[in-house]
């Protein structure tokens, strides 16, 4: 999933990219649902109409203690 966000020596993939990323956080990889969670905040074609689901799941990783997380939530306002 990292190397498909990135793009290190691959061009981006942003599909990819959430498919993996989903698979972690649906296992319970809390860096994961932060990542997801930041992917789907975007303004992407790809993702339109997720934003809801990206703050999901960007609560989720901060109830888990992701700090990464929780200062994009509080960057966002959004409440966890």
């Amino acid at each position: 999933g990292l190397i498909q966000i990135t793009g290190e020596n691959h061009p981006v993939n942003y599909e990819a990219a959430a498919y993996h990323l989903e698979n972690a956080a649906k296992w319970g990889h809390a860096k994961a649902m932060w990542m997801l969670g930041l992917l789907y905040l975007q303004e992407v074609y790809l993702f339109y109409g997720k934003q809801e689901e990206g703050k999901q799941w960007i609560i989720k990783s901060c109830r888990l203690g992701c700090e990464e997380a929780i200062d994009t939530a509080k960057k966002h306002n959004i409440r966890y």
